[in-house]
């Protein structure tokens, strides 16, 4: 494969901003709409919790899944993160070491 063929996603995005087609035009306003929902999403965070219960309940998920999912993430966010490097010192590197 060529270094020319490969690209990340902002490339993409880049190029086809640069695109003056009025095929292309559809898709760079739904570009533009969507950096403008993530830009308010880093204003208000609520704003993301919102698009994620819609979202869910789009998927047809139960309002109590959701709610259980949605308490779920906020726990898993609320945890300290050195358990977490604990486990990998215990655990996870010990095994690297032997070399699986």
């Amino acid at each position: 494969m060529r270094l020319t063929d490969v690209a990340d996603t902002e490339e993409l995005f880049r190029l086809i901003q640069s695109i003056p087609s009025p095929k292309a035009e559809p898709f760079k306003l739904w570009l533009a709409q969507v950096a403008s929902e993530r830009l308010d999403e880093m204003q208000d965070p609520e704003l993301s919790i919102d698009r994620a219960l819609e979202q869910y309940m789009k998927l047809g998920y139960s309002e109590s899944w959701i709610n259980q999912r949605l308490k779920s993430i906020e726990i898993r966010n609320e945890q300290p993160r050195s358990r977490a490097s604990r486990y990998q010192m215990e655990y996870l590197f010990p095994w690297q070491a032997v070399g699986y």
